[in-house]
């Protein structure tokens, strides 16, 4: 047993001294007879190599590139087109676009600062996305541009389903669960687009009748500066203290072709001076001043001495008073062309 160990043992030590006269052999060869072998990468597993190192800045800078880039043409680029349909066209790109940026946001501060995948960076994300979201909208407000709250929310249901994909691409979720969760998100974020299609549709089937205040979607084709009730199929206006106050009726039927008349049904508790305002696409409004008693009219605006409705688009119609008939109460029942 004893001359098997060392039989063993000077075996592994001519094995030794073979691997060690091969190694310089190398060396020699390489011309540095004096250096060590290269080492593994796996002698320090903790250090990363220059390499990598290089690899991570770059890939670094392209993420902040990227994400400079999503946000700058988020504040400058726009859906080309006009009126509602192009409007909410773009509103639904919220929810994709900001899902872009809040996975980049993500991929960048996770690996600026090392973080793991858990549920503190799923959180710490979120509110990172919704501090970009909150600046992106405030911005707007110095290019003139209007900045909304649906706009931040169809922008965080993007953000959350970005979080989904990467909660499961973690492991966190189930990805059958992210992926699903993410998609259903998505899908509430293009409600703007639906929204709008619906409407045009409704506005449609509605024609020639801009307005009735006896249907549910009434709601939808109005907006008011002043205090309004839709009660009984009348929407009953009490005219604010502001220089013009009234209802407007955005972007209705724009093509008037082939109608004479503009009629509003309306009944005004006290004698009013109104004016009827049409706007015009890619023109100033043209506009009546009538005078009214109180008590229940049927306004009538021939539209061939007004403008050629031939020619023309609309896009918005006014119904407004002055500053000098706050207080009174006005009740309005339909507004359709004939």
């Amino acid at each position: 047993m004893v001359d098997a160990y060392e039989e063993l043992f000077e075996g592994g030590t001519r094995l030794g001294r073979c691997r060690f006269a091969a190694r310089r052999e190398l060396s020699t060869l390489s011309g540095s007879p004096d250096s060590e072998p290269p080492r593994s990468s796996y002698d320090h597993p903790s250090t990363p190599s220059g390499a990598d190192m290089n690899e991570r800045s770059e890939r670094l800078v392209w993420l902040a590139a990227g994400l400079l880039l999503l946000l700058v043409a988020q504040q400058l680029l726009a859906i080309p087109g006009f009126g509602r349909l192009a409007r909410g066209f773009q509103n639904a790109l919220h929810g994709p676009w900001f899902a872009v940026v809040t996975w980049c946001l993500q991929s960048f501060w996770t690996q600026v600062f090392r973080r793991e995948a858990d549920l503190v960076a799923i959180a710490t994300g979120w509110l990172l996305a919704l501090l970009v979201a909150v600046l992106s909208e405030t911005l707007q407000v110095f290019q003139a541009r209007d900045a909304q709250l649906d706009d931040v929310i169809w922008n965080m249901l993007g953000a959350s389903a970005a979080l989904a994909i990467w909660a499961a691409r973690a492991g966190l979720l189930r990805r059958g669960v992210g992926l699903g969760v993410a998609l259903v998100l998505l899908t509430l974020s293009s409600a703007p687009l639906i929204r709008a299609l619906a409407l045009i549709g409704y506005q449609r089937n509605l024609s020639p009748i801009l307005v009735r205040f006896d249907r549910p979607a009434a709601a939808w084709l109005y907006r008011t500066n002043s205090a309004a009730v839709l009660t009984d199929g009348v929407l009953e206006v009490r005219l604010a203290e502001t220089r013009w106050p009234g209802i407007t009726l955005p972007e209705p039927l724009a093509d008037w072709r082939g109608y004479q008349a503009l009629v509003i049904e309306l009944e005004p508790a006290q004698a009013v001076e109104l004016s009827v305002s049409v706007r015009l696409r890619g023109r100033d409004h043209v506009y009546r001043r009538v005078s009214l008693e109180s008590g229940p009219h049927t306004l009538r605006l021939d539209l061939r001495s007004w403008f050629d409705a031939e020619r023309e688009q609309v896009t918005d119609v006014v119904i407004y008073s002055s500053r000098d008939y706050a207080g009174q109460t006005i009740r309005f029942r339909e507004v359709r062309l004939e």
